[in-house]
């Protein structure tokens, strides 16, 4: 390989991870990583779920908060929980998919991206979820096939751009710490970034998110899904799986 054609090879592969890797950018597919508003809103979103562990009780706290949220859930979990997956659904808040095992959706096949998109709109008719535009990669990644792919489905990609790092490790989640750095990077129409789908002991958790709710409620936000969020940007689609919001 001749020194300009590296050069070259080298340039191209920057400027694709340049272009996929921020999570407001992308090929083929632009995500949406926030809302283009002035108001104070805020769309709280859960991956990974549902958890038998975790969610029952997430639910019961946003309830009690008057709270609708967004959760972005995992096929093979829906499949041991379908119950639950109805119930978040039930009680109005935002589902999207997240894959059907989690898996990087990087450095994988077209077909690949394809088959586990037609299989997690299979799975959330089989089960009664209806149908949903919204999908979210698993930990962000995205490259050039899942984007082409996701476009191809006419779907719409939502990444975040509020996301607690504290919050992976789960052996010594701190409440305070989680809790104050999302409302203090928090702004109006932002997307925030947590998880449900986990196991152990979710009071850290739950005290994490209440601590959340509380703190930005006083700052003047109200939380919406990230259906009504982006309404607010003027890109609502019909294909959703409900339509409550603020």
């Amino acid at each position: 390989m001749s020194a300009i054609v590296a050069a070259a090879l080298l340039t191209l592969i920057i400027i694709v991870l340049s272009v996929s890797i921020p999570l407001d950018n992308g090929f083929f597919l632009k995500p949406i990583n926030h809302f283009d508003t002035n108001s104070k809103i805020a769309a709280l979103t859960f991956d990974d779920g549902p958890s038998p562990q975790w969610t029952p009780l997430l639910l019961d706290l946003l309830k009690k908060y008057s709270v609708k949220a967004t959760f972005f859930i995992v096929g093979e979990k829906i499949v041991m929980n379908k119950e639950l997956a109805m119930r978040i659904q039930r009680e109005g808040h935002s589902i999207g998919q997240h894959t059907y095992h989690h898996n990087r959706m990087i450095l994988k096949s077209q077909r690949f991206i394809r088959d586990d998109l037609k299989k997690m709109d299979e799975l959330f008719h089989s089960v009664g979820l209806g149908e949903t535009v919204y999908f979210r990669p698993p930990y962000g990644s995205k490259l050039l096939a899942l984007p082409y792919e996701l476009k191809r489905s006419k779907k719409i990609m939502i990444t975040w751009n509020v996301e607690p790092k504290a919050q992976y490790d789960r052996d010594s989640i701190n409440a305070e710490e989680i809790s104050s750095y999302i409302i203090e990077k928090t702004k109006p129409g932002s997307i925030i970034l947590l998880h449900d789908g986990w196991r152990g002991d979710p009071k850290p958790f739950l005290h994490t998110v209440e601590k959340t709710i509380i703190g930005l409620k006083k700052k003047g936000y109200k939380f919406v899904t990230v259906e009504a969020g982006l309404r607010s940007n003027g890109a609502f689609s019909k294909n959703t799986i409900n339509t409550s919001g603020l």
